[in-house]
């Protein structure tokens, strides 16, 4: 029988509703920290041109630009990084749910 849907979203499918049907605590918690840690993923790369913009404020034009340059990329990793953290840290207490797809 060929499947239609490939095997993950069916899984985030399921996560999904798991965190719907469970109690209302936990997957506020849960939700929450997924979200957060969705929105500093997707907002990570902004990191670079706003340093760029705050160090040119405070800074003369040359050593604005590259302060900004190099601070924002150790914030864009650093926000990236950690919000996929917390995307995995959200999903982790649901993977043993996974057993029911393999």
């Amino acid at each position: 029988m060929k499947r239609y849907l490939p095997d993950s979203l069916l899984l985030f499918c399921f996560f999904w509703l798991f965190v719907f049907w469970s109690p209302s605590h936990a997957g506020a918690d849960d939700t929450s920290r997924f979200m957060q840690g969705f929105y500093n993923t997707t907002t990570g790369a902004l990191e670079i041109p706003y340093q760029m913009v705050n160090s040119t404020m405070n800074m003369p034009f040359p050593f604005g630009i590259v302060d900004g340059v190099l601070r924002g990329t150790v914030y864009s990793v650093t926000k990236i990084f950690g919000g996929l953290f917390d995307m995995g840290a959200a999903a982790v207490p649901y993977a043993k749910y996974a057993l029911f797809f393999i």
